[in-house]
């Protein structure tokens, strides 16, 4: 008889994960190569990958008001930031996944100080002023990324309040899509909602994504979460789910990318 020596491999203790290295040692650990330090629509949006040492903290703290936004995902809520710095090093640690940062270039604010490490030319001031924390509207991902079978997961999708039914999903949307597609040369990104989670679903239909059924106990969720498990299974609770996806022959044959630079090109009101 074979044997089998597999274990389960063992939860990272918390701990302030890479909260101190700099960005230029920092490994993404990305399963596809040439990942770009921003993705923007002008007047719009910046996406930048997260990086603990710049983004952890604000991203930590303005989730903190907010638990109820973990409500359909399987991790989460934080309540410290060495738990929230142990789920972004847990997540970077699967070379299929890639987070980013979303930051809200509508916004009108005054102007930052001047840099107290060394002077900055002008294109520097706009790069950063364009990350500055209160311009910090979400974050989103690649998740499942599959090199082999050029697919990926667009998921961990948070908006935060003060940043909702604006301009903030849509323009992101778009440069992942973009960047998917045109970049990377995906054939299938994919959305998946869970069967609760309306706004999501009316999200992934307004954005273009097609409907593609139900996906039945997708997984085991938190105890809490989505719905209770089968009998025998007490304590546990799981998920249906409702999948979306757009292809490589929507984006490009079809009309979805046109449809979304209409989207795009709409005024972005300055607030």
């Amino acid at each position: 008889m074979p044997i089998n020596l597999y274990k389960n491999p063992e939860p990272l203790p918390e701990l302030e994960h890479h909260l101190v290295t700099p960005s230029e040692k920092y490994d993404l650990n990305f399963c596809y190569p040439d990942i770009p330090d921003r993705l923007e629509t002008p007047g719009g949006v910046v996406l930048v990958p997260i990086i603990p040492s710049l983004h952890a903290r604000p991203l930590f703290e303005a989730h903190l008001p907010h638990p109820s936004q973990y409500q359909y995902f399987p991790y989460g809520p934080f309540d410290t930031l060495p738990s929230f710095l142990t789920h972004l090093e847990s997540f970077r640690s699967n070379p299929q996944n890639l987070a980013f940062a979303i930051f809200d270039q509508s916004l009108q604010l005054p102007p930052l100080p001047p840099s107290e490490s060394h002077p900055l030319s002008h294109t520097e001031e706009l790069e950063r002023d364009s990350t500055r924390p209160e311009r910090l509207a979400g974050r989103l991902s690649f998740t499942k990324a599959d090199n082999l079978n050029r697919t990926t997961e667009l998921g961990g999708v948070f908006i935060f309040p003060s940043f909702q039914r604006r301009h903030i999903l849509t323009h992101s949307t778009f440069l992942i899509l973009q960047f998917a597609f045109e970049s990377l040369k995906l054939r299938r990104v994919q959305w998946y909602a869970d069967a609760g989670n309306i706004p999501s679903q009316v999200a992934a239909r307004r954005l273009g994504f097609r409907e593609e059924g139900v996906v039945r106990w997708d997984r085991v969720q938190p105890s809490g979460k989505g719905i209770v498990g089968s009998e025998g299974d007490a304590g546990t609770f799981g998920r249906h789910v409702v999948p979306f996806s757009t292809c490589w022959d929507d984006w490009r044959d079809l009309g979805m990318k046109e449809a979304l630079e209409k989207l795009v090109a709409r005024e972005v009101r300055a607030r």
